[in-house]
């Protein structure tokens, strides 16, 4: 008897099942059981036969899974078509699909194109009850989970762009069975403040449909239809479409695209301030213009109808003092100008951008940024931020000075 080792038997069964011409261009019929995906966008899900509850493990490759992944939904009937793939170094077998047919809508599809017929029927994805984001917000309020990236990612590009702008965080769950209610309840808290947010990002990162289901729920799209501060959904990756994208005034890609979308940079704010002013001083010398034109076409004019010397002299004297008041505007232009640029240098200064290259940097503990080292105690874990890296370090002594 031959003992064989569990390399020999597992790289024959690859090389079995890999090049079977059976198992090659299949086509399997079964029940969206489960469903998963990737940073890269790859769509991970299993077939369930209803008889027997056997289930087998499939893929969509990212360039596939863009065709169909709306076809893949829990409880879905589909007819899938792959090759079946076994991998030694995992232990997994799986089908790798290449084409989707439906045969059957899942009861949840069915039931989520009814409601969004009853919500179009009530205007909840009306455009023309959208609407626009103020320009220049001075506080911002964020419907999201306390800990993970979203929140971080926010903070971190919403100082970036103004450190000037204050941040108000509606902690909640992002999934789950209890998150669409704590979502609503935050959306309605935020409307319910003595001094209302300007704006009010409602963001998670991504996930698969059924992380991202609080998302669809009714009461959290009645609680932002209702809401009276202007509203940005910020749900998962560029590619996930929930019904809150529908609800909300604006839809933004990424939690950090809502963010750009929320807030405008100090630079941007600058050179809009200078366009302004330019317009103004382009305006005022047309006006000018335009009134010196006047001037000699009244003077002629005047030469025609034999005016007086003195009317004339008086004349001048009124266009001198024209020309002064339209000095004393331009100089007060410049003084402005002058005092925005300045201005604007000190609120740069301000900016982390600039903080990191003249060498600082901040700390943070569990998501909440320290302004004191006294606020440090031994053992406790920081986040050191810089301009691009961050560095977790253990606080190993206090020295005192």
């Amino acid at each position: 008897m031959r003992i064989q080792t569990v390399a020999e038997v597992t790289s024959y069964l690859e090389k079995k099942i890999n090049t079977d011409y059976l198992l090659q261009s299949l086509w399997i019929e079964g029940v969206v059981a489960e469903t998963g995906r990737s940073a890269r966008g790859h769509l991970f899900f299993s077939l369930e036969d209803p008889a027997t509850s056997s289930r087998i493990s499939c893929v969509l490759w990212a360039s596939k899974a863009r065709l169909f992944e709306k076809m893949i939904q829990v409880g879905a009937t589909v007819v899938v078509s792959g090759n079946l793939n076994y991998q030694s170094a995992y232990q997994s077998l799986r089908l790798v699909a290449d084409r989707v047919n439906i045969k059957g809508k899942s009861a949840q599809t069915l039931a989520r194109e009814k409601m969004v017929e009853d919500l179009r029927a009530r205007g909840f994805f009306a455009w023309e009850r959208k609407r626009k984001l103020p320009t220049h917000p001075s506080r911002i309020g964020i419907v999201t989970s306390p800990e993970g990236a979203v929140l971080h990612d926010l903070k971190r590009m919403i100082s970036q762009r103004n450190p000037l702008v204050k941040i108000t965080v509606f902690p909640t769950r992002v999934q789950g069975a209890e998150a669409a209610q704590e979502i609503a309840d935050a959306i309605i808290s935020a409307n319910a403040e003595k001094e209302l947010c300007d704006i009010l990002i409602i963001a998670r990162g991504g996930g698969s449909q059924a992380e991202l289901a609080p998302y669809d729920n009714e009461t959290v799209l009645t609680a932002a239809f209702q809401s009276r501060i202007p509203t940005i959904s910020a749900i998962g990756h560029e590619n996930d479409h929930p019904l809150l994208d529908l609800v909300t005034d604006v839809r933004a890609a990424t939690p950090t695209h809502a963010a750009q979308l929320a807030v405008p940079a100090l630079t941007e704010i600058a050179v809009a301030f200078q366009h302004t002013l330019q317009r103004l001083l382009t305006a005022w010398q047309y006006y000018d213009k335009q009134r010196t034109y006047q001037w000699h076409q009244l003077v002629r004019k005047f030469a025609q109808t034999g005016v007086t010397q003195s009317h004339l002299v008086s004349a001048q004297i009124w266009q001198r003092q024209k020309w002064r008041l339209f000095l004393a505007a331009q100089s007060l232009y410049e003084k402005e100008k002058s005092r925005q640029q300045e201005q604007t240098r000190k609120l740069m200064q301000l900016s982390p951008e600039e903080m990191f290259r003249n060498g600082y940097f901040w700390l943070e503990q569990n998501q909440h940024r320290l302004t004191a080292l006294t606020e440090c105690h031994l053992g406790e874990e920081l986040t050191i931020i810089g301009e691009k890296v961050s560095i977790v370090a253990e606080v190993k002594e206090i020295l005192k000075r």
